[in-house]
């Protein structure tokens, strides 16, 4: 049984070489296509304020932290809870930022402008 590739043995090698070439194609871009790049648009703030009831840990450190990041355009939304003795406050990106460095940065400067009216006794936040 003989066929074009055995009569030709120049043409199995390019035969050859074309498979090759092509799997190695597919190697390189294959974990592109399944490993998309991820942006986070999420950013977790967390100020300790040792003793303080959650009403006070509210009106003395969230709120003020929750008005300074409303200034930032950057900011989609933002959710805040007040336990005792801790606040969290929750801000999520606008979708339209794709590089999110320079909002991070931003969110950065507006937490530490926050950080100057806070009571002595509040933690840095994080």
């Amino acid at each position: 049984m003989k066929t074009i590739l055995f009569d030709y043995p120049r043409a199995l090698v390019l035969v050859i070489l074309l498979v090759l070439v092509g799997g190695i194609s597919a190697l390189v871009v294959m974990p592109q296509a399944e490993d998309p790049k991820i942006t986070n648009r999420v950013a977790t703030i967390l100020t300790p304020l040792p003793g303080a009831s959650a009403e006070r840990v509210e009106r003395l450190v969230t709120q003020r932290i929750e008005d300074k990041l409303r200034e930032v355009q950057e900011v989609d939304t933002i959710q805040s809870t007040s336990r005792t003795g801790l606040s969290s406050v929750t801000v999520v990106l606008d979708e339209t930022i794709t590089e999110t460095e320079g909002a991070f940065s931003l969110l950065r400067d507006a937490v530490a402008d926050a950080r100057a009216p806070l009571t002595d006794s509040a933690g840095e936040p994080e």
